[in-house]
């Protein structure tokens, strides 16, 4: 039914279009878009989509986003159905800068105007021009403004600007951040218990945030798992640190002994410290029974 009939209009021509993609007839894709292109010398937005998607399919990233940019910029101010469309496919084609201005200019209202002071004069000025404009910001600014407020080191701004958004509502990530920055450490011990390390930064920083929190054992335990899957120098003498800070000297100078062979430069108060703590782990171990006196 993709190839029947006469071709009445542009949206109808993209949708064989997309139809035929889906049905993986790339060639007879290329030909009715060929036929649609040559009917219509302006390509509409929806066209343009399905050209971006056709390209997708051959492996033409480049012309896909080249397509894409062109269709966002041809949307009229109220998209309709088109909109998730052209969205998906130029954060698809890796064009995310564009999909957020189109989605900001879709929503109306001071998300825009907010987006581009973000992007152009930081979080600092896009907040103060949100707080003088007024207005609701969708939870995606809302989100994003809160991270770069947070990377220039404004974690109370960060905070209120996420409001009382709900935990699902804010990035995991984003989250553990915030309660570090905030000093709210059960909150975030008790975060990333539930939180699967991949969803909160992988796991070199979630160790580094449960050394911040108080438990080195925690932090040792995933570094060593971090090691496994990419060895490297730097990781081994953070394993080493992180068992010296656990009160296990032991494995800290293992550690240490691994990050040379693999030609870390080794830290010498570092090293002064678990020669120090193994010599005396060594003369009288933990929990050993006290020798009796002379």
């Amino acid at each position: 039914e993709a190839e029947a009939g006469p071709v009445p209009s542009p949206w109808t021509a993209a949708r064989r279009v997309e139809a035929l993609v889906a049905a993986g007839r790339l060639r007879a894709a290329r030909r009715e878009l060929a036929d649609a292109l040559a009917r219509w010398s302006r390509p509409t937005p929806a066209l343009l989509a399905a050209s971006a998607r056709l390209a997708l399919a051959r492996g033409d990233a480049p012309a896909a986003r080249r397509s894409a940019l062109q269709a966002a910029a041809r949307l009229p101010p109220r998209p309709g159905p088109l909109l998730q469309d052209v969205l998906d496919l130029l954060r698809a084609t890796g064009a995310e800068d564009a999909a957020d201005e189109l989605m900001a200019r879709a929503m109306g209202g001071p998300t825009l105007a907010i987006l581009r002071r973000l992007r152009s004069d930081g979080p600092t000025v896009a907040w103060d021009t949100w707080q003088r404009v007024g207005g609701t910001l969708p939870p995606w600014l809302r989100r994003r403004l809160a991270a770069a407020l947070l990377d220039r080191g404004h974690p109370l701004l960060a905070l209120w600007t996420l409001g009382p958004a709900r935990p699902r509502d804010v990035d995991p990530a984003l989250r553990l951040r915030l309660l570090l920055a905030t000093g709210r450490f059960a909150e975030a011990r008790a975060l990333m218990s539930a939180t699967p390390p991949h969803r909160l930064g992988g796991p070199e920083r979630v160790a580094e945030a449960w050394r911040t929190v108080g438990v080195p054992e925690e932090a040792a335990a995933l570094l060593e798992e971090a090691f496994a899957g990419n060895p490297r120098p730097g990781l081994a003498l953070r394993c080493a640190r992180a068992h010296l800070l656990a009160g296990a000297p032991g494995k800290a100078f293992r550690w240490l002994r691994r990050a040379a062979d693999l030609g870390a430069t080794l830290p010498p108060p570092m090293v002064l410290d678990t020669l120090g703590l193994t010599h005396r782990w060594a003369s009288s171990p933990p929990n050993a029974p006290s020798r009796p006196a002379q």
